[in-house]
């Protein structure tokens, strides 16, 4: 349930990235496009770098939920701080870019929103000489549109002149930022599309990534259920591990390699770093592993573990197999009992196919890799024939 939890705040925390850009692009390009009452096609040159950082968003689900992953969630955290830094400073240059600002603006209207404009960075330095004596520069670009943006300055002139504690003129202040967010609103349909750009980012990004936490919490307890079938009585076999993997999992396929494996060499093979631990708390004995390279060169695995008991082997089977099933996109039987896995894996082939059984002192696993997720199951399963039919 750990990598469950993980899974879920994994998908918060991208789609939070992917819609930090657009949450910038609302909160600071468009109105600063307002109020520079910039042409159209300024508006679709500043969401550039949102989109830019969204396409990279895009491309960590697509390997998160098929598997082998090209983006790293560093990059993901730097793309999305570097695309909001660059949606605040994108407004002059995309002005630039489409020939200026339009023509619906007066001299008074441009001075009042260039003196608001230099107010507002020295306030954000807390150098509240010069932002009193910008504002009190405005005294002359009144018109009937700015009574409003007029009102919320004489207001904090008004404070200053009272020496109003500090809390006092910070409220003015932002009465006067709202005074000019409706002074200098972006167009209705901008606005809503910048709203719905936001939340299909979030949602488009962290939907994919949580829905495959739910699907491997679906599978883990179908392959917790399956698990419930392995017997409790355990044949023997005088076969050795060599003997008793299949030779020939399908035809062209070519020997990569085929050994016997220690403790450490055991260990060493599988993708989980508590696969030691698990081997030495139920009494791994010896095991052997065999691969091939397909003829679509696939790779394909079988291998066996003998345990000092039936009970260790089962130990051993439901302790992996509840860890493999969290990455896993579906599960179905096997035989004894056992349980085939396809399952995401970040190196290699994107997908694996697996059935691993219990038998007797022996916990088998045959798997094949794929760069997508097959249609059916029908190649694992006739490896699994070829397999099961070798003993």
């Amino acid at each position: 349930m750990g990598v469950l939890v993980q899974v879920i705040l994994s998908g918060v925390l991208a789609g939070a990235l992917a819609a930090l850009p657009f949450l910038v692009y609302q909160r600071s390009a468009l109105p600063a496009l307002a109020r520079a009452d910039a042409r159209p096609a300024a508006y679709l040159v500043a969401v550039v770098p949102a989109v830019g950082s969204l396409a990279v968003a895009v491309a960590f689900v697509r390997g998160w939920v098929f598997g082998a992953p090209t983006i790293d969630i560093l990059w993901l955290i730097g793309t999305s701080v570097l695309s909001s830094m660059l949606t605040e400073m994108i407004v002059r240059p995309a002005i630039r870019l489409t020939r200026g600002s339009g023509e619906n603006r007066s001299t008074r209207e441009v001075e009042l929103e260039a003196r608001i404009a230099a107010a507002e960075r020295h306030f954000q330095r807390m150098d509240l000489d010069r932002y009193v004596t910008e504002l009190e520069l405005t005294a002359g670009t009144w018109t009937p549109e700015s009574v409003d943006v007029h009102e919320a300055i004489r207001r904090v002139l008004d404070a200053h002149r009272r020496r109003e504690p500090p809390a006092v003129l910070a409220e003015r202040h932002h009465d006067l930022e709202r005074a000019t967010q409706w002074q200098w609103r972006p167009p209705a349909g901008v606005r809503r599309a910048a709203t719905i750009a936001t939340l299909v980012a979030f949602l488009g990004v962290s939907a994919p990534i949580i829905g495959s936490g739910a699907v491997a919490l679906r599978v883990c307890i179908a392959a917790d259920f399956v698990s419930e079938g392995i017997g409790g009585a355990a044949p023997t076999t005088d076969t050795s591990l060599a003997e008793a993997i299949v030779a020939d999992p399908e035809a062209g396929a070519a020997l990569a390699f085929d050994e016997p494996v220690d403790l450490s060499a055991a260990a060493e093979s599988r993708h989980d770093p508590d696969t030691r631990a698990q081997l030495e708390a139920t009494g791994f004995v010896r095991g052997h592993l065999r691969g091939w390279s397909a003829v679509d060169g696939r790779t394909l695995q079988a291998d066996a573990f003998e345990f000092a008991t039936h009970q260790g082997a089962v130990a051993y089977q439901r302790t992996v197999t509840g860890h493999a099933c969290e990455y896993a996109n579906e599960t179905f039987e096997g035989p004894n009992g056992g349980i085939g896995l396809q399952v995401r894996y970040s190196t290699g082939d994107p997908i694996v196919e697996q059935v691993s059984w219990v038998d007797g002192t022996r916990r088998y696993l045959v798997a094949v890799s794929h760069l997508e997720p097959p249609a059916t199951h029908d190649r694992i399963l006739a490896i699994l024939a070829r397999a099961t039919g070798s003993r």
